[in-house]
């Protein structure tokens, strides 16, 4: 009975318990090479995940500007490109609301 690096069960018939074993041993120096990439993977997915945090925030701030709220720590040129996303907003809405 042998287990994979996976971690799964499979039965393995050999007449040579030298071949093996050299089996065994080339599985568990492969396994140390997943591992770091297993490693990589979740670091990769760290940041990715990271990113979309800050990106998220980003977002909710954007909302909540256009609602009308924080907007003490906005300079004159956001406010006035706020007041011209908000306006096109509220045409768009006032001509559809007319169709």
């Amino acid at each position: 009975i042998v287990f994979s690096s996976r971690g799964r069960l499979y039965e393995y018939a050999n007449n040579s318990v030298k071949a093996t074993i050299e089996r065994y041993k080339k599985a568990c120096s492969d396994s140390s090479g997943a591992g770091s990439a297993f490693e990589a993977n979740a670091q990769f997915y760290q940041q990715e995940a990271d990113k979309l945090r800050v990106q998220i925030s980003n977002l909710q701030n954007n909302n909540k500007q256009m609602m009308g709220e924080h907007l003490g720590s906005m300079n004159a040129k956001d406010l006035k490109n706020l007041e011209g996303k908000l306006e096109k907003g509220i045409s768009k809405i006032r001509s559809k609301k007319n169709e």
